[in-house]
């Protein structure tokens, strides 16, 4: 998260507010175990729900607020999540991204199957 003046939080406020309250979150490493299960989820909310439902909504918390780095050590994890995701969300990787970052994108974009 962006705190001005190029100092960055490593956490999102949401999450960090969660951490706090000792609520759950979710990273990268979550559907990292499981990513079966997580593709599974995504594809029942791509059939019952036009713009997805919770399970594209953690998916996509988690993508963006993963670092640039941790997306990259997993990138065929996270080229298989996001062809699961609503065309709506995956553009929003774009906006606002350092030239590295769309690269990245761009390049998972491209990967991914038709």
């Amino acid at each position: 998260m962006y705190l001005g003046d190029g100092e960055h939080a490593p956490v999102s406020l949401t999450a960090l507010a969660d951490r706090l309250r000792a609520r759950p979150v979710t990273g990268l490493g979550e559907p990292a175990l499981d990513v079966e299960t997580w593709e599974t989820r995504l594809r029942w909310a791509a059939r019952h729900a036009e713009e997805g439902d919770r399970h594209n909504d953690v998916v996509h918390q988690v993508l963006a607020n993963a670092e640039l780095s941790q997306l990259k050590k997993r990138r065929k994890l996270v080229t298989r999540l996001v062809a699961l995701l609503p065309p709506k969300l995956r553009a929003t990787y774009l906006v606002g991204a350092s030239e590295r970052q769309q690269r990245f994108w761009t390049k998972v974009f491209m990967g991914m199957r038709r």
